[in-house]
């Protein structure tokens, strides 16, 4: 009888668990709460320079990020889209003079960053014209969630 009760109120437990989750993935959504910064991609360039992506999801979309830190750690952010569903996995890849760098998803260029001038252009904008989709040298690669989005309750 004891047993019995232990289970129901464990079982009581995990539907208001699953539940607050639901309303919460439900809210975040609709509010549009900002969620946490998911995993850094970071590229070193051999002159210093740090690249790094970063994605956050907000509701249904993402706020997409470019960070450049220079040799001198001076650090720059660019925001590469903050309108639709970012990008899932990206490659980070930069010219042969190492004077500029772009993003590579979904089968086409994200951004691009002229490391000289400090051109930068988002995903919208029309890419640099050394930024071409399958060519330059890879500096970083990976994915840009984590495992922690599809429990947290945004």
């Amino acid at each position: 009888m004891i047993e019995q009760l232990k289970l129901k109120k464990s079982i009581r437990i995990l539907k208001w668990i699953l539940a607050l989750w639901f309303i919460g993935k439900i809210g975040g959504c609709v509010l549009a709460v900002p969620g946490f910064w998911g995993p850094e991609v970071i590229g070193v360039l051999p002159n210093g320079h740090k690249i790094i992506f970063q994605s956050r999801p907000i509701g249904r979309e993402t706020d997409d990020r470019l960070i450049w830190i220079d040799a001198e750690g001076y650090r720059r952010d660019y925001w590469v889209d903050q309108i639709h569903a970012g990008f899932s996995y990206v490659v980070i890849k930069s010219k042969d003079d190492e004077n500029g760098v772009w993003i590579e998803s979904d089968g086409k260029v994200g951004a691009s960053l002229d490391l000289l001038t400090n051109d930068f252009r988002e995903e919208q904008s029309k890419q640099l014209e050394w930024a071409r989709y399958g060519e330059g040298n890879k500096i970083a690669e990976g994915r840009t969630w984590s495992f922690i989005n599809i429990i947290l309750p945004w």
